[in-house]
């Protein structure tokens, strides 16, 4: 439990705040198999398998090799089709957003979905006006898991960012080890959201202790509020 109230809090997008599984699960299906490689179940997708959970400039290249901008050209005309017209927010994010903004705690958006596209959708669903900063792919130097995106995003807000001092008045909530692992290489506070046993597992594996989790937005309120 954590022993006191963050100053900011970076949260991941997809599947953090946003429902997007289904989303990115059938663009990557009609990628591979337009690929000509085997497709991804929903759950390997949702565990982050052949490392699919980097952004895409990271990730495609490993998977498809010479041909990754080929496969990037499908997945975004797959993508582009369907993701304002499907995309929700999860259960109960307002009013987490709400009540953090009223414990006058920043809030910004750190994704590994492109920054045009991720943008797109937090304005497409109302969401822009929460948040300090709204941080994608291709946004800064590198993606997640390394610090730089976090470093980009804590820029708009009030915090002076040291990586070489751990801050445990920033925090970085989301649903995967690569949120996990963002947050200790940016040297701030990991808090898992949802029920990523793996991710569970990984943290203990490697900080010696059991990472700060909630399952749903209604936990995770309780916990700060507690706080």
């Amino acid at each position: 439990m954590p022993s006191k109230k963050p100053d900011v809090i970076l949260f991941d997008w997809d599947n953090t705040l946003a429902d997007t599984w289904h989303i990115i699960h059938k663009s990557l299906e009609k990628t591979f198999i337009l690929m000509g490689e085997q497709p991804l179940t929903f759950d390997q997708v949702m565990k982050g398998e052949r490392g699919i959970h980097g952004s895409l400039r990271n990730s495609f290249p490993v998977i498809f090799g010479d041909r990754w901008q080929e496969a990037r050209e499908h997945y975004y005309n797959s993508f582009l089709e369907v993701h304002l017209d499907e995309i929700k927010i999860m259960p109960g994010v307002e009013k987490t957003l709400e009540t953090l903004l009223d414990k006058n705690i920043e809030l910004c958006v750190v994704s590994n979905k492109t920054g045009d596209y991720l943008r797109d959708e937090v304005k497409y669903l109302g969401l822009e006006p929460y948040f300090k900063s709204i941080i994608g792919a291709t946004d800064a130097k590198d993606d997640k898991p390394t610090h730089h995106p976090v470093e980009l995003a804590l820029k708009k807000t009030s915090v002076m960012y040291d990586r070489g001092n751990y801050n445990d008045a920033v925090w970085f909530v989301g649903d995967s080890i690569t949120d996990l692992q963002t947050a200790n290489n940016s040297n701030i506070v990991g808090f898992l959201y949802g029920n990523n046993a793996d991710a569970l597992i990984y943290h203990r594996e490697n900080n010696g202790s059991d990472a700060k989790h909630a399952y749903d937005h209604k936990e995770f309120l309780g916990i700060v509020r507690s706080l």
